[in-house]
């Protein structure tokens, strides 16, 4: 017999006790919880980090294309400067011609010329220089000096003796006569500037942009970077390269200021100069996902544990638990949207106070460029302080729900007429339209509202829903941030428009849709017509031909514009092919065909096809095309460039920022809107615009056409500025092929 002690006795039954198999069942299942849970934190960390990476990478995109319109507009500045002296006959009077109003500019800190000996002729800060001022030992006229081609040079930040100004210089060397060196044009850039576009973005703890040279010398920076201006840019040798393949960025994960951080490095296009942009690896993200799944396994796990050791009571506030997660959300703490469609056929079915309620549906305005711009984690805070907003602004029984994303809705009780309902709607959107703190971050969206009241007509939930949403359409369409209510004509309205847009979708399968071509001529040689303009028509069966203006807006926003385009500009080449080889034709493109993404595919079959030269191909965009700035419009018009498409921008000098697409996009033909020539030879600032943008064509090296030309004193006038190209009534209006060619018509049909 063996003896065993009564203490082994003991804890061998309090094991046999303990250890059953639904608590080695639970132990397990808790056990695979947390492995779920913690890859699922392992994987939502990736997104986060994935979703960094690519922030970073726009936002340097966006702050090299800064860098590079700005140093490049300081360039033609420097150039145009140099023109002038050329023009001069090798002699100017240099303190005259820096005082003209193209050099003034805020954050140009001066303009300067040095002569061949290094010694300052004259600066726009200081004029007159009281004495002798020898730049010589500079290290941008040394450059000039001793280089033999001729290109813009950047300095270090150096601090002018002129100005006594920190500044970075961008220079070009002029010559005399016989084009030996005769000095140097000197333009001092404050290097804020560069960086004054993200000064708010950069006031983040975790953003810095910097601006490096080409011996990486750091020439400005900000937030991170702006302790460390005119030091070396440290690229160190512990970095993991993240992203480079096939783009012109080198993303880095590197310790910088001993915090684990995301490094982005671009080189700026043609100039001896680089931007980097950092974005430090903060743990309020890891914070968020520790609360989500962390928090939800721990919760899990006491559920099961609670299970095994058996507790009724417990068990029941366990399920009333889940039960009350399942009607709240998470976010905001408000009723959810099951919540939402139990209370509402609950207060059908109970027809209570007096059987009248009032349905608001919000919606947030702006609120996606609000969590594209600041990020989700800024997103959620704003969407937790309308929540607050709302509940402030209703009535005690009143109830507010978030149906899911930027969506809310509340249910307004015991109303005795819609004027009741419109004056809660007027509050909410007043008081959502008030600015929002967000950690230190302030933004503004606003809300528009829809508002179905339950009567005989709208008596269920489903017809309470769509009332609301027709009317919350509407209120979108009467320009955002305000209210509409429900009404019969709003919903035929609706209807109507729908009508519309089936029509329209079926308008070309019915052969309804015509293209009609108008001319362009050549105003400096006889009104010889040098091309068309094709424009497409709408042959309804009962209101006959209806203009563009009454479709073509519900065609965009219903995308039918894409199958409308693609048709004509196959019809449009089809019918040119034939026509005299010095002849070119004009498709617009709409904004909606090129965000679609395969326009350059359309068009490259279509030329395939029809097998019309790209070279006689126009396509004609307006600013809407290019407003978005999107990578892949960029792509699909240098792909039309590369088949010898011209690219044409329409109504030009109507938008508010013009200028700045013909920097940016591969623009071969401005097109003056018709606003400017109308009133030429009768108010004079439509005439100095007019002889503006064709100077500016001119300077360019690009075409420009004049739209709406209805008088020979316009045209003559045109010519006289230098406008080649001319389009309008004076010279034919849109007609149909059969029309304005039969004979050529006649010989394809037989």
């Amino acid at each position: 017999m063996v003896f065993q002690h009564p203490s082994a006795r003991k804890h061998k039954l309090a094991l046999k006790k303990y250890w059953h198999p639904t608590l080695v069942f639970g132990s397990l299942l808790v056990m695979l919880i947390w492995y779920a849970a913690n890859a699922k934190v392992v994987s939502e960390q990736k997104v986060a980090e994935d979703d960094a990476i690519s922030d970073l990478v726009n936002y340097s995109l966006l702050f090299k294309e800064d860098v590079l319109r700005r140093s490049l507009d300081l360039d033609r500045v420097l150039h145009f400067v140099r023109r002038s002296y050329e023009r001069s006959g090798y002699h100017a009077d240099w303190r005259a011609l820096l005082a003209e109003e193209f050099t003034a500019n805020a954050g140009t800190v001066q303009f300067a010329v040095i002569d061949r000996d290094g010694i300052m002729v004259t600066s726009t800060a200081l004029p007159v220089p009281a004495g002798k001022i020898d730049l010589s030992d500079r290290e941008h006229y040394k450059y000039h000096r001793d280089a033999i081609s001729d290109t813009v040079h950047v300095s270090k930040p150096v601090l002018g003796r002129a100005s006594n100004r920190w500044s970075i210089q961008y220079t070009r060397k002029f010559t005399d006569r016989a084009g030996h060196f005769a000095g140097v044009i000197v333009a001092s850039l404050d290097p804020e500037l560069l960086l004054a576009s993200y000064r708010r973005l950069a006031s983040q703890p975790r953003i810095g942009f910097a601006l490096l040279g080409e011996d990486l010398t750091i020439k400005a920076g900000a937030g991170l970077f702006a302790s460390q201006v005119g030091s070396q840019w440290n690229d160190g040798n512990d970095k993991r390269v993240l992203q480079t393949k096939g783009r012109d960025v080198d993303v880095s994960d590197r310790d910088f200021g001993g915090w684990r951080s995301l490094v982005a490095v671009r080189g700026v296009p043609g100039l001896p100069m680089s931007v980097a942009m950092t974005l430090r690896l903060a743990d309020n993200t890891a914070s968020l996902v520790w609360n989500e799944y962390y928090l939800g396994a721990s919760v899990l796990s006491l559920a099961i544990y609670l299970a095994v050791f058996g507790s009724h009571r417990r068990q029941r506030r366990h399920v009333t638990h889940m039960t009350r997660l399942a009607h709240s959300d998470t976010l905001t703490k408000l009723p959810n949207r099951l919540s939402f469609q139990q209370t509402i056929k609950a207060l059908i079915n109970e027809n209570s106070c007096g059987g009248r309620f009032a349905l608001h549906l919000i919606d947030l305005d702006h609120f996606k460029a609000v969590n594209d711009t600041h990020g989700h984690p800024v997103g959620d805070e704003l969407l937790r302080k309308v929540a607050e907003r709302l509940k402030a602004s209703v009535r005690v029984g009143d109830i507010v729900f978030r149906l899911g994303g930027d969506e809310f809705a509340l249910l307004q009780i015991g109303i005795t007429s819609i004027e009741d309902a419109e004056v809660v709607a007027q509050r909410i959107c007043q008081v959502l339209a008030n600015p929002f703190d967000l950690s230190g971050i302030q933004v503004f969206v606003g809300a528009s509202i829809g508002i179905a009241i339950l009567d005989d007509e709208l008596c269920s939930a489903p017809s309470l829903l769509k009332a609301a949403d027709i009317a919350l359409y509407r209120a979108k369409d009467m320009g955002r941030g305000t209210h509409c209510p429900y009404s019969k004509d709003i919903s035929d309205e609706l209807q109507a428009r729908r009508e519309l847009e089936r029509e329209i979708r079926s308008a070309t399968a019915k052969r309804q849709i015509e293209v009609h071509y108008q001319p362009k001529v050549d105003l400096t040689d006889g009104n010889r017509i040098v091309g068309y303009e094709a424009l497409v028509r709408w042959r309804h069966p009962e209101r006959g031909l209806v203009p563009p203006i009454d479709f073509i807006q519900v065609a965009e926003e219903s995308g039918s514009i894409v199958a409308i385009g693609a048709w004509v500009l196959e019809q449009a080449c089809a019918d040119f092919v034939h026509r005299p080889d010095d002849q070119t034709v004009a498709v617009n493109c709409s904004a909606i065909q090129l965000s679609h993404g395969n326009f350059l595919e359309t068009v490259t079959q279509v030329l395939s096809r029809t097998s019309l030269p790209a070279r006689r191909l126009e396509i004609e965009i307006t600013e809407t095309a290019l407003m978005s700035q999107d990578a892949s419009v960029l792509g699909q018009l240098e792909g039309l460039r590369q088949l010898g498409v011209r690219i044409a921008m329409d109504d030009f000098g109507t938008g508010y920022s013009s200028l700045g697409y013909l920097e940016r996009y591969p623009i071969d033909c401005i097109k003056i809107d018709r606003s400017f020539v109308s009133k030429l030879g009768e108010e004079p600032r439509a005439a100095a615009i007019t002889r503006i943008i064709i100077s500016l064509a001119a300077e360019l090296k690009i075409c420009v056409v004049a739209e709406g030309i209805e008088s020979r004193s316009q045209a003559d006038l045109l010519a006289a500025m230098g406008c080649r190209i001319g389009q309008g009534y004076l010279f034919g209006r849109p007609a149909l092929p059969c029309e304005l060619w039969p004979k050529e018509q006649h010989r394809r049909s037989a």
